[in-house]
């Protein structure tokens, strides 16, 4: 009885969703990782990678300077090789965080758009966006998609080409707690502008979220997804998903309930990559005091999950990137024992033997590596610490189904 009891036990845990170690295959040849000369000078680093629809890999950075002067950068890769640097934005007052970085897209009409934050005049930080319609040589003056101007912190962005050729931006809203009548929390908020920067609509995602982890977003065939750091009114921090379909964003719900308590911020946000109706998440989670990262599959847009496979190597840091590299299969990337790694990993879950691409600091300097595809492989770029610090970027000879 006693073990009929078990595999009945076993069978409900499998069906609930529990994760498990990946399977790991025993013949999978390792990749070969080709470094490309990054074209930062010293004391650079929150790196930002895009692919745009044509396969384009965009690269942007900070530069600190002196007096307290920064200037952000982008660079496309060209034959194997980054351009010359362009200057997007340069002054003082930016807000220079390694795990709340700028970033740089390319709309469907072929203009860029890029976001970085300024430090607000009485306290906390603002988002800043500009356009540019002739290949990044003049920038428009910068607009603040949010509107409160209160001083409480704005950032953690995700920019995103809209299918109408607009802007989509997701970003955590710290204004809630300007107000002393109001439970402190940041919400998830959501805005769409046009080239000219006018705002076409906005609205909140979701009232109550992590205040300091990393949002992603991606396109899927029917509409959007937004994935993050959830906060429930128990300071429960599981991932949660967002849709938009039909017009209309759908009520958030979390994509795998891990349970992890924590009062406090672990600044360890999820990343997402779509293809047609494939959708692919990867995260962290403190669950049951295990550290763990996680991959969780989905064929239908993330109207629902498969079972979450676990990827690390038992003691992981986090900070994760994810891109698909066809439909059964994704790569992803996470720090652990000092070191960005990233692994092959199967839907049914079997995975390659995990690749070191880099040492690394597990100091909060090194930031958030990131991780795009297109049709030529997987490129990857992280701040390297040391005096002064450096970009390391380079590609992963990954087979990227188009």
């Amino acid at each position: 009885m006693f073990y009929k009891h078990c595999a009945l036990w076993f069978c409900l845990w499998l069906a609930t969703g529990h994760s498990s170690y990946a399977s790991e295959m025993e013949s999978a040849p390792q990749p070969m990782v080709t470094v490309i000369p990054a074209p930062a000078a010293g004391k650079s680093g929150q790196p930002n990678l895009f692919t745009d629809q044509d396969g384009r890999v965009y690269l942007s950075w900070i530069e600190r300077g002196e007096a307290g002067k920064s200037t952000l950068y982008f660079s496309v890769l060209k034959h194997g090789a980054w351009s010359s640097p362009q200057v997007i934005f340069t002054g003082t007052g930016q807000m220079v965080n390694p795990v709340d970085f700028p970033s740089l897209v390319r709309l469907q009409d072929g203009a860029l758009a890029a976001h970085w934050l300024k430090n607000h005049s009485g306290g906390g930080y603002d988002i800043q966006v500009s356009f540019s319609s002739d290949l990044g040589k003049n920038w428009s003056d910068p607009i603040t998609p949010h509107t409160d101007n209160s001083p409480t912190e704005h950032g953690f962005v995700s920019l995103l080409p809209a299918t109408n050729g607009d802007l989509d931006l997701v970003w955590l809203d710290g204004r809630d707690y300007a107000e002393e009548t109001r439970e402190n929390q940041t919400a998830l908020r959501y805005a769409q502008f046009d080239k000219s920067g006018q705002k076409t609509s906005e609205v909140v995602l979701d009232q109550r979220v992590c205040d300091c982890c990393q949002t992603a977003a991606a396109n899927t065939r029917s509409g959007k997804v937004v994935v993050y750091r959830d906060r429930s009114a128990n300071e429960i921090r599981d991932i949660a998903i967002v849709r938009y379909r039909d017009g209309e964003w759908m009520s958030p719900k979390v994509i795998h309930a891990d349970g992890w308590e924590f009062h406090g911020c672990p600044v360890n946000g999820p990343s997402v990559d779509a293809k047609d109706r494939d959708l692919v998440i990867s995260w962290y989670t403190g669950a049951g005091s295990t550290p763990q990262i996680n991959l969780l599959f989905s064929r239908d847009e993330g109207d629902t999950f498969g079972r979450p496979v676990r990827v690390d190597g038992g003691d992981p840091l986090g900070r994760v990137g994810v891109v698909l590299l066809d439909n059964r299969s994704a790569l992803v990337s996470w720090i652990e024992a000092g070191e960005l790694r990233v692994r092959r990993v199967f839907s049914n879950g079997q995975a390659d033997s995990p690749v070191t691409l880099a040492k690394l600091s597990s100091a909060m300097q090194s930031g958030v590596p990131q991780l795009v595809r297109n049709t030529s492989g997987v490129y990857f770029a992280v701040t390297q610490r040391g005096k002064p610090s450096s970009l390391l970027t380079g590609m992963i000879n990954y087979k990227v189904k188009p």
